[in-house]
């Protein structure tokens, strides 16, 4: 007699899992090893951004230097950047 089985796993992926390895195992009597298959986990999440500024000090006098630089990580990892000065888009940045 033949019997079809099916194990299903369910959870809630989070940034943690991405590109994690879910791997399924079936395993009989009579096999000396499991069959296995697996499937990476591609966790689609927005950009984690960080922002850093080279002056240290919040006293910025007239034509002092100022450079601000975000960083991001995301996947889809096509990420449009995008500057602003109180509220209002700041031209080829």
């Amino acid at each position: 007699k033949y019997v079809d089985t099916i194990g299903v796993l369910t959870f809630n992926a989070t940034l943690a899992d991405a590109a994690k390895r879910i791997e399924c195992q079936a395993i009989t009597d009579f096999m000396e090893s499991p069959f296995r298959t697996f499937a990476t986990l591609d966790v689609q999440f927005a950009p984690d951004l960080r922002m850093t500024v080279n002056v240290t000090s919040r006293n910025i006098k007239e034509y002092d230097h100022v450079r601000f630089q975000c960083v991001g990580h995301a996947n889809p990892a096509t990420v449009i950047w995008s500057w602003y000065r109180n509220d209002h888009p700041i031209k080829d940045a």
